[in-house]
C-alpha cells in the first residue's frame, strides 16, 4: 500500500483528512475524522516511515542526516538518493558565501542545490578535510540522478569531483539527449561554474577534460561564451593519436622468433 496523495478536507466539525491509495494498481479514497492526537501521530509515524525507507537504502546516510533533515513525505520519491541525502548533511553555504553569489547576479531559483564543505583537492578528486579550504559542493547528475559531488573554490578556480567520475556539472544528459539539438538548439558549454548559476544552470561545466572526446564528439552543436575556450574545446575533442601496434601475423612470427 502506497500514499499518493494527502491533504486536508476543508468542512465544518472535525478536520478531515482525505487519502488517495494505490494497491497493486487500484486506485481508492479513505475519508476519516482527524483529531488532535491522531495528527501528531501521523506526523510522527510519516517521519519514522521516511528513516526506514532511508535505512533500507543507506544505513550509514541514515545515521548522518539528523531527523529534520529527511526529504518531506511529497519529496521522497525524488530525493531518496543516498548521494542526495548525503550531499544534503554537508551543509550550508556560509552567509558570505551566499552573498558573494547573489553580487554576481545568481538567481535564488538557480542557488539550489548547494552546499559548502571544507575540502582538500587532489588532482581530479577532492574529500571532505577539517583542515583543508572552503568550496561551493554541486551535485553532478545523469537524468536527473545523482552521480557524484562537483567541489569548485571560486577563489583559485579548482574544479573536482568527489569521486572522479564525473564528466561535468550539470546533468551529463544534456549531451547526449537529442532534445537538445532540436529545431537548431545546442549544447550549451560553460568554462566557470560562476558562468553556469548565471545561466540559471542551463549547459553543463566540464570536470574532466580527459573524458571531453568520449562525450562530446558526437554532439551536433556546441555553444560557449567566448571564443578562446571554444578553440580550446576544439582541440579536446580531437580524435586522439593512436597507440596501438598492428602487425602483420607473418612478420609477428619473424620477430617474436
Amino acid at each position: 500500500m502506497t500514499y499518493i496523495n494527502e491533504a486536508p478536507r476543508v468542512g465544518t466539525g472535525a478536520p478531515r483528512v482525505v487519502r488517495s491509495l494505490q494497491v497493486k494498481g487500484v486506485h481508492f479514497r479513505d475519508t476519516k475524522p482527524e483529531t488532535q492526537a491522531s495528527s501528531g501521530n501521523r506526523q510522527n509515524d510519516a517521519l519514522q516511515e521516511r528513516r526506514d525507507a532511508l535505512l533500507e537504502i543507506s544505513p550509514p546516510v541514515a545515521r548522518a542526516v539528523r531527523p529534520d533533515q529527511l526529504p518531506q513525505e511529497t519529496t521522497l520519491r525524488t530525493d531518496l538518493n543516498p548521494l542526495g541525502l548525503y550531499h544534503r548533511s554537508w551543509g550550508f553555504p556560509t552567509d558570505d558565501e551566499l552573498r558573494w553569489l547573489v553580487h554576481h547576479g545568481i538567481s535564488d531559483a538557480a542557488l539550489w542545490p548547494i552546499s559548502g564543505a571544507t575540502v582538500r583537492f587532489d588532482a581530479r578528486t577532492f574529500d571532505l578535510a577539517g583542515d583543508g579550504e572552503r568550496a561551493l559542493t554541486f551535485r553532478a547528475e545523469d537524468r536527473g540522478e545523482v552521480i557524484d559531488f562537483v567541489a569548485w573554490q571560486p577563489l583559485t578556480g579548482k574544479l573536482a569531483s568527489w569521486r572522479g567520475v564525473a564528466f561535468c556539472l550539470g546533468d551529463v544528459d544534456d549531451v547526449f539527449n537529442p532534445a537538445t539539438y532540436f529545431a537548431g538548439g545546442a549544447l550549451r558549454v560553460h568554462e566557470t561554474p560562476l558562468q553556469w548559476l548565471q545561466a540559471d544552470r542551463e549547459g553543463i561545466v566540464i570536470v574532466r577534460r580527459d573524458f571531453a572526446y568520449a562525450h562530446l564528439r558526437f554532439c551536433q552543436r556546441i555553444v560557449c561564451d567566448d571564443l578562446a575556450y571554444a578553440e580550446r574545446i576544439e582541440r579536446w575533442v580531437r580524435p586522439p593519436k593512436s597507440t596501438v601496434e598492428i602487425l602483420v601475423a607473418d612478420e609477428a612470427k619473424k620477430e617474436f622468433a
